[in-house]
Formats: C-alpha cells, structure tokens, sequence
C-alpha cells in the first residue's frame, strides 16, 4: 500500500479529509472521490486555516495520479455510473445556502464575497449528468429527490429516472414525508450522450422508486393528510402502471412505506409496513406474478 492523500492536490497549501471512495463498475482502475478540502493560511500564523469546502477528485489509473472534477461550493451528495458507458454518471449536489442555521460568512476577503453570493441563494438539489469522468457537467433538473439509470433487462440503460418537486421555487427540504407535491418523471439519451427531447412526466405524485430488473416500482401518493402511498408497477419501461393488487378477503390494509426485497426470481417479494395493529415497525410479505402487480 502506498499513502496517496498528499498527493490527491497539486496545491502545497492543500488539506484533504477523505470522505468516500466510488469505484466504476465497469472499469476498476476509475475511481471517484469525495472529499472536504480546506486551504492552509498563507499569513504566517501557526494554526490558522481556511473553511472547509466539498470538492470531487477522480483517477483514471486506480489512484496513482488524481485530477479536480468539482470544488468548493457544491457538496456531491450522489454519483451513479452508467450501468455499461465508462465515462457517463449522474451526479447530484446541493447548492445555495444549505446550512440549517443559515449563518452568514463575516470575513472581509474576495473569498468571503464569493461565498456570501452562495449563500444568498436558496437551498436547490441539482441533477447533473456527465459523458467525460467529470470534466464536463450538464443540468438534467433540479428539486430532485431522487434518481436512477434504467434497467439493463429493459433495454432502457440511457433512460435517466427521476422524482422531483413540481414546484421549483425556495429552499427545497428532505422529502420526509409522502407529498403531493413530488412527480415521477424520465428523459432519455442518444448513443453519444445527449439528452433526446424534453422530459416526460411519467406519474404524477410519484415520490420514491426503485428500478429492478424489468420492474419500474413507483410509490404514489393516495391521500397526503393520511399518509397512504399505493404502490405502482410497470414491466414495460414505464409506458403503463398499474396498481398492484394485495389478496382480497383482507380488509382494509393501509399502505404506508415498501420495502422490495427481492426481483431476482420474476417475480417482486414486497414487504409493506403497516402500523395500524398497534405494534410498531410490523408488516405483512407478499409475493406478486410474473406482472409484478399481483
């Protein structure tokens, strides 16, 4: 093992704090890192230091030299390959003034007026697609909540999914609660790596999904005050849902959150919360068809 943090920054003044570590899934010696950065004062002042920033690193020959994708004010919250293009990922980042207390930088510096213009913006989670390993960062959409390739068993790997809030105005909060605020929606790509069209909204109220197999599974709201979802199904690349359909004879089952378990076998293993018998964290397994909704 070699030690490689020092060297990750060509900058002597550097100081890096690793965060996390992506590996490509279809070429390991590609690598992406997540990192806080800060710079040493110049002054001559032992122990003063710069503010800590987000910044993005990736190899392309598994480590031994590293070069900057991203910096400063952007937090990448997110980094998803492309199931079978070495160079292609969506990233996701938070910009504006994200901090909860929203305090305001006092320093009197050009750096300090950099940062002050941030944080007079509001709190927006972006969605950015990249063909180049990071060298290039294209918008796909913002208020994003959450986001996806295609499926391989689909034919649909240039497919980008994606939940995102409708309204597209102020500070954009967690989604911790299901809303009706938040569509499910998708748009595709040519083979070099371009969006085609514009982006289609496949479910409205579409809030969380999972793309599994030849599944696309979608949560959609069924009444915000009561906090019921039903849970969608579609095994022809999003073209059509239907609700999936639990065993008669049951009573009124009130669907709160899903946990899928398993599409490996063609079939989807779904594990449904229900709270209603009084006993916390408690729910039922089902098991569908070959449609996934039944």
């Amino acid at each position: 093992w070699n030690e490689t943090t020092a060297s990750v920054d060509k900058s002597d003044r550097a100081e890096i704090q690793v965060e996390r570590v992506i590996v490509n899934p279809t070429d390991k010696s590609v690598a992406v890192m997540q990192t806080q950065r800060r710079l040493r004062s110049t002054s001559g002042v032992g122990g003063v230091q710069g503010r800590w920033y987000p910044y993005i690193y990736i190899t392309e020959d598994s480590g031994l030299t590293w070069r900057r994708a991203w910096g400063k004010h952007y937090g990448m919250h997110n980094w998803i390959s492309h199931p079978t293009e070495r160079s292609w990922a969506l990233v996701s980042w938070w910009s504006g003034n994200c901090n909860a207390d929203k305090v305001k930088n006092s320093e009197k510096s050009a750096e300090a007026d950099e940062d002050a213009d941030e944080e007079s913006k509001v709190c927006v989670h972006r969605l950015m697609v990249t063909t180049d390993l990071g060298k290039n960062f294209l918008q796909l959409a913002e208020y994003v909540v959450q986001f996806s390739w295609g499926s391989t068993e689909a034919e649909q790997t240039n497919r980008v999914y994606f939940t995102a809030y409708r309204k597209k105005s102020g500070d954009q909060g967690r989604l911790s609660t299901w809303t009706n605020e938040v569509d499910f929606n998708h748009i595709d790509f040519s083979k070099s790596g371009r969006p085609k069209g514009n982006v289609v909204t496949d479910l409205k109220k579409g809030n969380k999904f999972l793309i599994s197999g030849p599944y696309v599974l979608v949560a959609r709201v069924k009444d915000e005050a009561s906090q019921v979802v039903n849970l969608m199904v579609s095994k022809d690349g999003a073209e059509t849902f239907k609700a999936a359909l639990l065993p008669s004879g049951m009573g009124e089952l009130e669907e709160k959150w899903y946990t899928v378990l398993d599409t490996s076998e063609g079939a989807v293993i779904l594990h449904i919360n229900n709270d209603a018998s009084g006993i916390k964290d408690t729910g039922r397994i089902f098991g569908s068809d070959a449609k996934g909704y039944k």
